[in-house]
């Protein structure tokens, strides 16, 4: 069980709410930020008088600077809505412009770089012929929920858990 974690959703998201009563089940205290859009900006004064064992980032617009980072005992995680292949912002996107034939998600440490942080999963999936923006995204929020929730319930039962994910997706890269 966790002690004190942070958690960062996205605002009347349903998956992110999922996520969120599963951490508040799995910890004592849990501090919650929401964001509405990417032009969201955070207040640092009053988080970072706190530590946290964990920082969880779920369809969150926010990013986090170095100094909020810092104040995760174990890690900073980002559940990323997209493969290393596709980083960033609107990344599904672009894999339906490149015709790609696999896409999926990535947890992943965060960094002072956007989606560049040690890979700690990627959960891909095949992008069918008569997938749309629609279905993909839909496809993706569903194993974003999967993979979020699994890590999370690793991670409540052994922090140290972390370094195990990590050295078994040490293969995985992000793209340039």
């Amino acid at each position: 069980m966790f002690k004190k974690i942070l958690f960062f959703g996205k605002k009347n998201d349903i998956n992110s709410k999922k996520i969120l009563s599963l951490i508040k089940r799995k910890s004592k205290i849990v501090k919650v930020i929401w964001s509405t859009n990417p032009e969201d900006k955070l207040k640092l004064k009053n988080l970072l008088k706190h530590n946290y064992e964990y920082i969880f980032c779920f369809r969150s617009f926010i990013i986090l600077r170095k100094s909020l980072i810092k104040k995760a005992k174990y890690a900073a995680i980002n559940f990323h809505p997209g493969p290393p292949e596709f980083r960033g912002i609107g990344c599904l996107n672009f894999a339906i412009f490149e015709n790609a034939k696999f896409y999926g998600v990535t947890a992943h440490v965060l960094d002072t770089k956007i989606d560049y942080g040690k890979i700690i999963n990627v959960k891909r999936f095949e992008i069918l012929k008569k997938d749309n923006v629609d279905s993909l995204l839909d496809k993706t929020h569903k194993k974003l929920l999967s993979q979020a929730r699994k890590i999370i319930d690793l991670l409540s039962k052994n922090p140290y858990n972390l370094n195990k994910l990590i050295y078994k997706s040490k293969n995985e890269k992000w793209s340039k």
